[in-house]
């Protein structure tokens, strides 16, 4: 979800897939917000195809916020300010909509994986690229079902300890808590090796070794709209609950 800082490399599909990924996101929570707010049935928002769509977002959202580490100078401190905007939303959800309060969402965990990123990117400069990307991906596998219980893939897994579970401050880890509940739940592992993976994949973007097209203006206006992705996420629910409120009270 983070701008890329360096004007004169800006890599314009990035841009242009983040514009992509904002408007779904926002029809996402419109359709949200019509079921769990308003009470609509609207089943397949719930079906596995939209699963498998929305999960394949938040991979390439995270991705890309990845691959923009390479292209900005001040990762930590945009980490900072990002994971601020978290903690606004927490504080927000517990007094306006306490039965969906966000305790540690998507904005939380791109400021911890920014100042993680920034800490450790010289450290990660060491690493081939092709190396990193294959590693990471590896160890996102691994991880996925870390919330619940076990690592592994592909049939193999290991239960973890159960000591390891039902305490809180391991919940923005990725160990599941009971009592504990966040609307947007989006813990340091597995996503982090998604992040890791997009700062690889970053490196190779960034020394030009991705097709042309990815340095070309294919769509301005979806483009503009993936500079601000930011502020629309920001924006975007209390605009929504209020127009629709708007809409059902005088409907």
């Amino acid at each position: 979800m983070a701008e890329l800082d360096n004007k004169i490399n800006r890599v314009h599909l990035l841009d242009e897939i983040r514009g992509i990924l904002i408007i779904y996101i926002v029809w996402y929570h419109l359709m949200f917000d019509l079921t769990e707010v308003f009470g609509l049935n609207i089943a397949w928002v719930y079906s596995d195809t939209m699963e498998y769509v929305r999960i394949a977002a938040v991979c390439m959202f995270i991705l890309i916020s990845g691959i923009s580490c390479n292209y900005s100078k001040s990762n930590v401190n945009r980490g900072i300010k990002t994971f601020l905007w978290g903690v606004v939303i927490t504080f927000v959800t517990l007094l306006v909509m306490p039965e969906q309060i966000i305790i540690f969402g998507i904005l939380h965990f791109f400021g911890l994986a920014m100042i993680i990123g920034g800490l450790l990117f010289d450290k990660i400069k060491k690493i081939p690229a092709k190396t990193g990307i294959i590693i990471s991906f590896i160890l996102f596998l691994l991880t996925y079902n870390l919330f619940n219980g076990y690592i592994g893939m592909f049939g193999y897994e290991i239960a973890l300890p159960q000591f390891l579970t039902n305490k809180y401050f391991l919940f923005p880890i990725g160990f599941k808590c009971e009592g504990i509940f966040s609307a947007d739940y989006y813990p340091i592992f597995p996503w982090i090796f998604m992040f890791f993976l997009g700062i690889f994949t970053g490196r190779l973007i960034k020394q030009n070794k991705a097709p042309v097209f990815f340095y070309k203006s294919h769509y301005k206006p979806l483009a503009k709209i993936g500079q601000k992705t930011l502020l629309i996420y920001l924006i975007h629910q209390p605009i929504l609950v209020l127009i629709l409120y708007l809409y059902f009270s005088i409907k």
